[in-house]
């Protein structure tokens, strides 16, 4: 494979108003939409990119790991740099959420836990979604593996070992 990057320009229909509805109305359709998106992935390259042979595998490892086990074992083991605590954000009427600093001053204050957190987090989603309509906001929670890290965060938080800023902080994927 070459270090150059070749460019090429490819043939990409402008599309717009009553033809693009027809464009998508054809690649929606059962039939027509298979060949449509395979001349259409055949303009813009993407079967000469599949056909494209590498002459190395990428690599198994990063190299910033790589790099950290060159390093002599005494500086490789240094605790990482303790992270600068973020300042509350400014009180916003129409913005109800906690930030990601709010819940780590209130675990690391005793006035919430992650395991509360997280039973909040899964009623009021359960709750959201027997709303009519249900708002399905998450696609799947398993609520068990969540209280389950969540028990786990709190033991930490408790222990004063937190992983970080952001254990038990909840977030969506």
């Amino acid at each position: 494979m070459s270090d150059v990057y070749d460019l090429f320009e490819f043939k990409a229909p402008v599309s717009r108003g009553a033809l693009l509805r027809t464009l998508v109305g054809l690649a929606e359709a059962p039939g027509t939409g298979t060949a449509l998106a395979g001349k259409f992935l055949s303009d813009i390259g993407v079967d000469a990119f599949r056909a494209a042979e590498v002459d190395a595998p990428l690599p198994a490892e990063h190299p910033i790991l790589r790099a950290a086990r060159a390093l002599p074992r005494a500086e490789a083991q240094s605790p990482a740099p303790a992270v600068p605590q973020a300042g509350p954000s400014e009180d916003r009427a129409d913005f109800p959420f906690e930030t990601a600093a709010a819940f780590t001053a209130a675990y690391r204050a005793g006035r919430a836990t992650p395991s509360q957190v997280a039973e909040a987090v899964i009623a009021a989603t359960q709750a959201s979604d027997q709303a009519t309509p249900p708002l399905r906001a998450l696609l799947a929670q398993h609520a068990d593996e969540v209280r389950q890290q969540a028990a786990a965060s709190t033991a930490r938080w408790q222990a004063g070992t937190p992983l970080g800023p952001l254990d038990g902080v909840p977030v969506a994927v």
